[in-house]
């Protein structure tokens, strides 16, 4: 595959669905910041029932941090690897990955009778990262396999003193050096 040198066909959209993963992600992760403090904060006054349920809402807010945290590592792998062609396949497995995470939210709201069409727009960027991935495995499929690159002068010097060191001879070799030799 030819790697970072080969130009990625889809690296400009990879890249702009990156920075919008790390966008929302951060801004995600600065909500449940706020959530937590904004829930501390009404926990002050509250006792019994309703700390319970406090409790709760931090437990769900925590895990809004972790994926978060989880949308902000997804760009910024997703942004250092847009431009090569040989990591296509991260593309195409995340990518996979949000759309079955979607889908499980979305079988879970119809279950409850409560799906309205958000989850079918959070699709767009996983299926943006998909089709970028694919499109970028085609290119490293299609391309001419790497030129084989020609020996330098230092390494050819390193092959001929390696053959000095260790002659070949044969019998009809040691024959002809001893009739060459003059005798005395």
């Amino acid at each position: 595959m030819g790697g970072m040198n080969m130009e990625a066909p889809a690296r400009k959209l990879l890249k702009v669905v990156s920075i919008i993963y790390i966008v929302i992600g951060y801004t995600s992760l600065l909500i449940s910041i706020v959530s937590i403090g904004g829930a501390n904060f009404w926990a002050g006054g509250m006792r019994g029932l309703r700390g319970e349920l406090v409790v709760i809402f931090i437990a769900v807010v925590c895990l809004a941090l972790g994926a978060s945290i989880t949308v902000i590592i997804i760009g910024k792998m997703g942004l250092s690897r847009c431009g090569n062609v040989e990591k296509a396949d991260f593309f195409i497995t995340t990518g996979t990955v949000l759309m079955v995470l979607i889908g499980l939210g979305v079988v879970a709201s119809i279950i409850k009778g409560n799906f309205n069409g958000l989850p079918l727009f959070g699709s767009i960027l996983p299926l943006l990262y998909i089709s970028g991935g694919q499109k970028n495995r085609d290119a490293a499929n299609e391309a001419p396999p790497p030129e084989p690159q020609e020996a330098d002068a230092s390494q050819l010097q390193q092959e001929a003193d390696a053959s000095q060191l260790q002659p070949e001879t044969d019998a009809s070799q040691l024959q002809q050096q001893s009739d060459d030799t003059p005798l005395q």
